[in-house]
């Protein structure tokens, strides 16, 4: 008892708890969402074109890049992973 006592008068869990609104209303920031659906949606479509193909250039493979990573930066999960995987696994044209 002491303890919990100790913590709630340190101020501790109001850290925590301010911590956790805070990323949640991050995660649900509408713009945010929506430039998520987006790049998940351009990563998809690229990445499938990739793969039809069969080969990356390295500048394809740097767009293709820089587009998952902005997508992971705004909270993405891993709906793109396994795409990102694919298009790794591809012949780099020289």
């Amino acid at each position: 008892m002491e303890i919990a006592l100790a913590i709630i008068g340190s101020g501790i869990l109001t850290k925590v708890l301010d911590a956790v609104l805070d990323y949640l209303r991050e995660r649900k920031n509408p713009m945010k969402v929506g430039m998520r659906m987006c790049l998940l949606k351009h990563i998809q479509d690229y990445g499938k074109e990739l793969i039809e193909k069969g080969s990356v250039t390295q500048q394809q493979l740097k767009a293709f890049d820089e587009a998952y990573k902005a997508y992971k930066d705004l909270g993405g999960d891993g709906f793109a992973d396994k795409i990102y995987s694919e298009v790794h696994g591809l012949r780099i044209e020289l």
